[in-house]
């Protein structure tokens, strides 16, 4: 495993790329952000496009993603920028709109913005990509989706995070294998990534013999997430896979389970690790939340999260979008692909498009934030399974959490 107290330098299959630089100021560099970054002439900045939901529905479940990439964009310029020139973030208020996607690419392709960083969510980066790809605009996005990390589909996109299919299995192999449970349910929302981890959850149970008890839907726009926890109440479900993206339905989800004193083990995203979700809970359910999370953004025992980690917290603590998100793992992807570009583009010396592609795909073991990166003209998903582990939400009551980091669950 990586050390997580020493950044290490990317690795190049056909070179090796400066370290130094990519740890500018001291550190080295998931419903998503594109970046398009352009040279008008010598000195003038290179702007990105930063694709973000300031508004609509989903603008506060989502807002603390952005904060990764406005450290990284200030420890980047504070290190003297990419090849002497400032990067110039353009935000874009996309209101997390699938349909706003094309229209937001068709802009940035016209602005001459070749680099992106967003939009957040699978719903969203499936209208986002296809433009995007056309358009030759080297992005990330923050959705776990499997197909976002395929490079002969997006040959532009990398993926930063590990998939849905690996934060399914990871969930779904610790209930069964560790926890012993056998009758499990599923409560999704309709939306990308929810579909796309049941449908792995579901797989997952079949390679273990098993079939999901119950499998509920409750659309992003229903008024009450009650009647599907009582259906699986009903079903005997003994522990909840919970694909849940907004903040309020996993609060009334919270609350439901709380009213029929059903305090079975629950499983799902960094969502359910917020303190006030938590908090909806008594003492009994509040000790069976679980959710993935990044070996990297964990401690073991008596340990503590790793050094370079804990720095990054002390600096997320000035940006109050980032208040309330309380897991790190919102905060890493778009950090880690803004310092990796970085040091892609000071390696090949150039921010030409196919040349900064061509260094994106030989990048091999670079240790990022979140886990260590590797990607090929095939992969451009840049981490695997082995960064994940389950996490307890109990522990955001630990003083080593500072609010972001959680303990690694038992058996692991």
């Amino acid at each position: 495993m990586t050390d997580k107290s020493k950044p290490n330098p990317i690795t190049m299959r056909r070179t090796v790329l400066r370290g130094g630089a990519a740890a500018a100021v001291g550190i080295l560099g998931g419903p998503l952000l594109g970046t398009r970054m352009v040279v008008a002439a010598e000195g003038a900045t290179i702007k990105v496009g930063f694709i973000r939901a300031l508004t609509g529905r989903l603008a506060s479940s989502f807002a603390p993603t952005a904060a990764g990439a406005l450290i990284a964009f200030d420890e980047v310029n504070a290190g003297g920028g990419i090849l002497g020139r400032k990067v110039e973030p353009i935000s874009i208020d996309d209101e997390a709109a699938p349909a706003k996607q094309p229209g937001i690419v068709l802009k940035l392709r016209d602005d001459g913005i070749n680099y992106a960083v967003g939009p957040v969510g699978s719903s969203s980066a499936l209208s986002a990509l296809p433009p995007s790809q056309s358009a030759r605009i080297i992005s990330t996005t923050f959705a776990l989706g499997t197909p976002f990390g395929d490079g002969e589909k997006y040959p532009y996109h990398y993926q930063c995070m590990c998939n849905t299919d690996d934060t399914a299995i990871i969930n779904t192999r610790y209930i069964v294998e560790k926890l012993g449970i056998k009758k499990v349910g599923i409560l999704g929302d309709g939306l990308e990534f929810a579909t796309q981890s049941t449908a792995a959850a579901v797989e997952t149970l079949k390679k273990l013999g098993l079939t999901a008890v119950d499998i509920q839907i409750s659309p992003l726009t229903a008024p009450d997430v009650a009647p599907y926890i009582d259906n699986l109440h009903r079903s005997g479900v003994e522990a909840i896979l919970m694909y849940l993206s907004s903040v309020p339905q996993t609060a009334m989800a919270f609350n439901a389970m709380a009213a029929l004193k059903w305090n079975v083990p629950v499983f799902g995203s960094n969502v359910i690790f917020r303190s006030a979700l938590v908090d909806l809970l008594p003492e009994a359910g509040f000790k069976n939340l679980y959710g993935y999370n990044y070996r990297t953004l964990t401690w073991k025992g008596n340990g503590q999260p790793g050094a370079r980690q804990v720095e990054f917290a002390k600096k997320l603590a000035k940006y109050e979008i980032a208040k309330g998100a309380e897991v790190a793992v919102a905060h890493g992807p778009f950090y880690d692909f803004i310092h990796i570009l970085k040091n892609v583009m000071e390696d090949q010396k150039s921010i030409d498009v196919e040349k900064v592609k061509r260094g994106m795909d030989n990048v091999s073991g670079y240790a990022g934030l979140l886990g260590t990166y590797s990607f090929s003209p095939k992969k451009h998903g840049g981490l695997d399974i082995s960064a994940l582990c389950v996490a307890t939400a109990a522990s955001v009551r630990d003083s080593r959490s500072m609010g972001l980091f959680r303990e690694m669950a038992p058996g692991q």
